[in-house]
């Protein structure tokens, strides 16, 4: 959030290491969470693991 508040970006930019980190520790906590809001979490975990394939073809291509 600091450098999406100190840059005035639209977006924050967030270095792989931290956003794996961060996919590890919701993955763990939807483990523990009632079905409907651990398939909540696990989309998001989803939708992480899209998004650094996507990020990992776009550096591919440079």
């Amino acid at each position: 959030m600091h450098d999406l508040r100190g840059k005035k970006r639209e977006c924050a930019l967030v270095r792989p290491g931290t956003t794996a980190h961060l996919r590890e520790r919701l993955a763990a906590v939807a483990d523990l969470l009632p079905p409907g809001l651990a398939a909540d979490v696990h989309a998001i975990v989803s939708d992480i693991d899209r998004d650094a394939a996507i990020v990992s073809l776009l550096r591919a291509g440079r």
